[in-house]
């Protein structure tokens, strides 16, 4: 009579290697997801001082106001009407975007093809803010050059 050798994993479950497999997988979709959500700045800010902010941002003679500016924003928050929007996001781009200009900004910002520098979706959501503000704020007053 053939004798029949047992499987060292026989009787064993597998629940534990599925669920650990799946832990895996949602965890690297939950990371994935976190990158690409926008960092939810606050909302109901007062747009008078929002554009302030931007114009400050946009125009600052040096770095530090500059910083202090792109602070106020992700501090106050984005006007009512913004939130939820490209622009939006947007506004979280020119943010990164604008510290790494700093007060070189100051004539970068004043051309609207500035957008261009960015590709996909962070270029059609920065478009969408620069024309709010272009529009809504009156963005920027760039001192004329003397």
């Amino acid at each position: 009579m053939p004798t029949t050798q047992s499987s060292p994993h026989r009787g064993r479950s597998r629940l534990p290697l599925v669920l650990g497999g799946l832990a895996v997988v949602l965890a690297v979709v939950g990371a994935v997801g976190w990158l690409l959500t926008p960092r939810g700045l606050p909302t109901g800010a007062d747009k008078e001082s929002f554009c302030g902010w931007v114009d400050q941002a946009m125009t600052a003679d040096d770095d530090d106001t500059v910083r202090k500016a792109t602070d106020n924003i992700e501090d106050g928050g984005v006007p009512a009407g913004l939130d939820g929007t490209a622009a939006q996001h947007g506004v979280e781009v020119f943010i990164d975007m604008t510290a790494s200009v700093g007060a070189a900004g100051r004539d970068y910002w004043s051309d609207q093809t500035v957008a261009d520098n960015r590709t996909g979706q962070d270029r059609d959501d920065l478009a969408a803010f620069l024309y709010y503000a272009y529009t809504e704020c009156g963005a920027p007053s760039i001192p004329s050059s003397s």
